[in-house]
C-alpha cells in the first residue's frame, strides 16, 4: 500500500548510518549491521531463498562490520572489513563473484558473496541498474557487470563478472557515483569524471557521444565536493 506521508520503517528504531533505495528493494546500515526490505525475487534480500518482505530482515553474514551499503536494479552490494561483497541477481556479472548468466540458467544469490580480488582497502561500493563499482583506499576504482554503454570504463562494451580497473583515471580519487548506465568520480583536486551512456548529455562533456573511458565533465572548474547520478 501507498504512503503521500512518511511512515515509520518497523523495527529500525535508531541507529540507522546509511540507507540505499533500489528499483524494487531498499537496505541500511544499523549500527554496523546490514539489513534490507522488500523485493526478493532474485535475492536481492541477502537472507536467503524465501519470499518478499515489507518489513528489514538481517542480510545473512553482515551482522557488524558493514561500513557502506548500496542497492541496484535486482543486486545490493556492501563493504565490510574492508571488503566488497554482494547478493542478488547476477545476470551480467554484477555480483562480482565470477558468476554470469548463461543459456541453462538465470543466476542469483540469495546471501552475499565475496567480490572477487576486493577482500581488503575498499572504502565504497555503489550499484547501478546491473553494474557496480568499488572506491579504494588507494583511491583506485573497479567495477563489474553490465558494460552495454561502457560504464565499466575499461575502453571496452563487454561485460565483466570479476572486477576491472577504470582507465585511463589514475588515482587519487575520493568519491563515486553511479546511474543507470553510467558512472561518475570526484577527484582529489575538485574535478569530476564520467563515462558510459550519453544519450542525454549526462556525462557533461558537452557531447551526446557515449565514451568507454572516463572524460572530464566541462565548465565545472576545480571546486567541487559531492556528485550523484541520476537514472539517465
Amino acid at each position: 500500500q501507498t504512503s503521500p506521508a512518511p511512515v515509520q520503517v518497523q523495527g529500525l528504531l535508531g541507529g540507522v548510518t546509511e540507507i540505499s533505495a533500489g528499483h524494487t528493494n531498499t537496505c541500511a546500515i544499523e549500527g554496523d549491521a546490514a539489513r534490507c526490505w522488500g523485493s526478493n525475487i532474485s535475492g536481492q534480500l541477502g537472507y536467503g531463498i524465501g519470499p518478499d518482505s515489507s518489513v528489514p530482515v538481517h542480510v545473512a553474514g553482515l551482522a557488524d562490520g558493514v561500513t557502506s551499503i548500496a542497492t541496484g536494479w535486482l543486486h545490493s552490494c556492501a563493504v565490510i572489513d574492508n571488503g566488497a561483497k554482494c547478493w542478488g541477481s547476477s545476470e551480467y556479472g554484477q555480483v562480482g563473484d565470477g558468476s554470469i548468466w548463461d543459456e541453462q540458467t538465470d543466476i542469483f544469490h540469495e546471501e552475499p558473496r565475496d567480490v572477487a580480488g576486493l577482500a581488503t582497502g575498499v572504502v565504497d561500493v555503489v550499484t547501478g541498474a546491473i553494474h557496480s563499482c568499488s572506491l579504494e583506499l588507494s583511491g583506485t576504482v573497479r567495477c563489474w557487470g553490465d558494460n552495454r554503454a561502457g560504464q565499466l570504463g575499461d575502453g571496452t562494451r563487454a561485460d565483466k563478472a570479476t572486477p576491472v580497473d577504470v582507465v585511463e583515471l589514475g588515482s587519487g580519487l575520493v568519491s563515486i557515483s553511479v546511474g543507470i548506465d553510467y558512472t561518475c568520480v570526484l577527484t582529489s583536486d575538485g574535478g569530476v569524471k564520467c563515462w558510459g551512456e550519453n544519450s542525454h548529455g549526462q556525462l557533461g562533456d558537452g557531447t551526446t557521444t557515449g565514451r568507454y573511458t572516463p572524460v572530464s565533465v566541462s565548465e565545472l572548474g576545480s571546486s567541487v565536493t559531492v556528485i550523484a547520478a541520476g537514472a539517465g
